[in-house]
């Protein structure tokens, strides 16, 4: 654990990677890889290291579908 300059505080920082991938759909087949992608977050949940592994849809402009994972570091 360190003291974090800017807070009080104490935060323990583990490492991660953490990526996050933007795809945009045309708005004919956005609901379909919406629906393709979110089949896949349980398999990538179930791989070793899968911290999380989220998707989010932007709200000013729903076509951009972003998927988002946390992997632990080795």
């Amino acid at each position: 654990m360190r003291q974090d300059p800017n807070c009080w505080l104490l935060i323990e920082r583990d490492e991660m990677i953490i990526e996050l991938v933007g795809i945009v759909a045309s708005t004919k087949n956005r609901t379909e890889l919406g629906e393709a992608l979110c089949s896949l977050l349980e398999t990538t949940r179930a791989e070793p290291g899968c911290l999380s592994c989220l998707m989010y849809q932007n709200w000013s402009d729903t076509n951009v579908l972003y998927i988002e994972s946390r992997w632990a570091t080795l």
